[in-house]
Formats: C-alpha cells, structure tokens, sequence
C-alpha cells in the first residue's frame, strides 16, 4: 500500500508564510506570538502548529469555528510577519516585483 501525502507551502523569498495540507482541512500560518495566545483562546479551530514552531506557528482547522474572513485576516497577517523579518534588500526586490 502506497500512502502519498501533500502540502502547498507558499513562500516569500524561501521564508514560508503559509502551509495547507492535502485535504484542504488545516492550514499553518506564522503568527506573532503573543497575538497567537489570544486567538488559540478565541477560537476551538486554532492550535499550536502541527509541526512546526508552537511558539511562532498556528494551525486552523478549516471547519471549525474559524471564519472564511478571519482566516484571510490571519493569511495577511502572516504574509506581513515573514516580509517583515526579510532584509532591507529582500524587501526591496520584493516591492519591484
């Protein structure tokens, strides 16, 4: 029996900002740590990160209690995290594009 398994990981110059798993279900997205205690408070569907850095990673399960709109909230919220942490050059390219 062969057991394949995916992910898509996107990624901003080779620092990943959001990972979701082959079943669309789950998703990881980095997360400032002190906002990420809150929201794992707030809601049933958020969770340390499955696999990865518990203090700068969250992962959400997509059917829970999670809305569509907070989920795209913390997908930015991500994205500015991981271009924030780029260097001054980085960046630079980055906004060129």
């Amino acid at each position: 029996m062969t057991i394949e398994l995916w992910f898509l990981r996107f990624r901003i110059k080779y620092s990943p900002y959001l990972l979701i798993a082959e079943t669309f279900e789950q998703v990881n997205l980095k997360c400032d740590p002190e906002k990420s205690i809150g929201l794992r408070e707030q809601f049933e569907g958020i969770f340390p990160g499955y696999h990865m850095n518990k203090k700068h990673w969250n992962s959400e399960k997509t059917a829970l209690d999670v809305s569509g709109s907070t989920l795209m909230e913390l997908t930015a919220h991500s994205y500015e995290l991981v271009v924030s942490g780029l260097t001054k050059k980085l960046r630079e390219d980055l906004n060129s594009l």
